[in-house]
């Protein structure tokens, strides 16, 4: 159903992190579009790292990934 999530992923202190998004699974995340710039580069601390009340888009199917590299 479309509505706001909330994500979390194990995190590392020197890497961040993009929350990508795409419509169907065709295409590999790695090539996905970062959701909202609000959503790039996150820079995290600690061992896990928690996006809460994201907006879904409101489309009936939509996949997330976050992706982590090097800053």
């Amino acid at each position: 159903n479309p509505g706001n999530y909330d994500f979390t992923w194990p995190s590392q202190d020197d890497k961040v992190y993009d929350l990508v998004s795409f419509t169907d699974l065709s295409t590999p995340p790695a090539n996905w579009n970062i959701w909202d710039t609000l959503y790039q580069a996150i820079d995290t601390t600690g061992p896990t790292h928690t996006l809460e009340n994201v907006y879904g888009g409101g489309e009936t199917k939509r996949f997330f990934s976050v992706i982590e590299r090097d800053p």
